[in-house]
């Protein structure tokens, strides 16, 4: 059965507490209650083990021929910002995630660090919309 939740807590919550068996959810949420052993990661939803958690297989493992969908983290700015500010966004910000503190810190979170060019991001963005876009129409789900 299909519960929906507002958010990652409240569904963590009450996986940890037994009210339901399973949920799905990005993973820095889930780390403490994984390392707490409250909670046992099933798979992982990326193309390779993560690193923080390298007894975990990926769920093309455990289940052959899973297509798993991209994901990860951006940074948006308004419609119309200026090429030349994107780029020193850009440019800043793989600087700073690249910092050895910072990215220490994204890895001890799950997180696999890397970055991409703006235009390398909009092609990301834009395929994921159409893919789940698909999936959507072909589910027939409906906004509430």
């Amino acid at each position: 059965m299909h519960i929906p939740y507002k958010g990652a807590a409240l569904a963590l919550t009450d996986l940890a507490s037994g009210q339901i068996s399973v949920t799905f959810s990005i993973l820095a949420p889930v780390l403490s209650h994984v390392r707490s052993g409250k909670v046992r990661l099933i798979a992982i939803m990326e193309s390779a083990r993560n690193a923080a958690l390298p007894d975990v297989p990926t769920v093309t493992e455990t289940m052959p021929g899973f297509q798993k969908l991209g994901g990860g983290l951006g940074f948006f700015g308004p419609a119309g910002l200026p090429r030349p500010i994107v780029q020193r966004l850009n440019a800043e910000i793989v600087k700073a995630i690249f910092a050895p503190e910072v990215r220490a810190k994204l890895e001890d979170f799950g997180f696999r660090v890397s970055a991409s060019t703006p235009e390398e991001f909009t092609v990301l963005m834009n395929n994921e919309f159409e893919t789940y876009g698909r999936a959507v129409k072909l589910a027939g789900l409906k906004s509430e």
